[in-house]
């Protein structure tokens, strides 16, 4: 199976902690927007309300984020010959610690999205929520030349 193997083999040490780590942290992003979003709605809603609004699940997501974006910069610190390797495929536009480098982004949007989710700064958190998936796509799809270029979708 040449496709098998041309991808990331499965018994490269820290592969599995690395996609729990990562998993933690887009699980967080996906909380905290969908908190934020369920709460914009459901303060929108014109119908008789039948509760009080949800619990601000925007901040629980935030932190749980941080944490999963601050295990991935101590995996990319510890180990960024690690880190270069699970890049597939290389990462041509970023050095050895480009990797740790978008994790430490990610861990002040994440922990800057919480502090304002909690001060009631829906607005404001979504953007630094948005900028933790911006910095994903350029880590996920880096480019030599142009690193935003491959994050953005392709026109033809």
């Amino acid at each position: 199976m040449p496709a098998v193997s041309a991808a990331a083999r499965l018994s490269v040490p820290g592969l599995w902690l690395t996609g729990l780590e990562r998993g933690q942290m887009l699980a967080g992003l996906v909380i905290a927007l969908g908190g934020l979003a369920g709460r914009g709605l459901a303060r929108h809603y014109k119908g008789e309300l039948p509760g009080p609004l949800p619990g601000p699940w925007a901040v629980r997501g935030s932190v749980l984020g941080l944490a999963g974006s601050a295990a991935l910069l101590v995996t990319g610190l510890a180990g960024p010959g690690l880190a270069v390797q699970l890049a597939s495929p290389p990462a041509e536009g970023l050095r050895s610690g480009g990797t740790a480098e978008i994790a430490a982004a990610e861990v002040v949007l994440f922990a800057l999205a919480a502090v304002l989710a909690r001060l009631r700064r829906p607005g404001w958190a979504a953007l630094l929520l948005s900028g933790v998936i911006v910095a994903e796509g350029i880590r996920s799809h880096a480019e030599g030349i142009v690193p935003v270029g491959a994050a953005l979708p392709s026109a033809t």
